[in-house]
């Protein structure tokens, strides 16, 4: 590890952490001093210079943390305040708060089933109800966010692009019209 204030704070962590495993292995690998070197020569590129003076900024101004991409070039605090700079608070509340509360297990109490004296029975943490809905969303929001990438990166492509959809396009609404997962309660 290097000697940055936040390497020793995670040194010391380690030290006080009581899994008893030797972290230092990792750390001490011969090729990891060089990986640190040659990216921090590349961030010293002339094409990428704005950009790391960009997250130094963001990070003193955070007190030492940049706390995601979207928060660099006085962006977005969290994900909320994203989905309103994207005009997606729908989707914020219907898709990220959603899945969120399941993936952080915050909905656990949800699947309470019988609760007595000194127990309680609980649904497994994850079950397949939701499978289906959740491909469907992930694949729509995919498709969103290529048809995006290609407007603003490459609209040279949007012919080729719009001729590989209508290759899937079928696929795509079948698996929006079918029950695929028969999910039993």
């Amino acid at each position: 590890m290097n000697d940055e204030p936040s390497s020793n704070q995670f040194k010391i962590q380690l030290e006080k952490d009581n899994l008893k495993t030797d972290f230092g292995k990792y750390f001490d690998h011969p090729n990891f001093e060089r990986v640190i070197k040659s990216k921090k020569s590349l961030l010293g590129q002339k094409e990428f210079i704005k950009v790391q003076e960009e997250y130094l900024r963001t990070k003193r101004k955070n007190k030492g943390r940049v706390k995601s991409w979207y928060s660099l070039y006085n962006g977005p605090n969290n994900i909320f305040e994203l989905a309103e700079y994207l005009k997606k608070t729908i989707r914020y509340e219907f898709y990220y708060r959603k899945y969120s509360q399941t993936v952080h297990a915050q909905d656990l109490f949800k699947g309470m089933a019988h609760v007595e004296d000194n127990s309680a029975q609980i649904i497994q943490i994850r079950n397949f109800k939701d499978t289906q809905p959740v491909a469907q969303t992930a694949i729509s929001l995919l498709l969103e966010v290529l048809t995006s990438f290609v407007d603003k990166r490459i609209p040279n492509e949007k012919k080729g692009f719009s001729e590989w959809y209508l290759t899937i396009r079928e696929d795509f609404i079948e698996l929006n019209d079918k029950q695929f997962i028969n999910y039993k309660e």
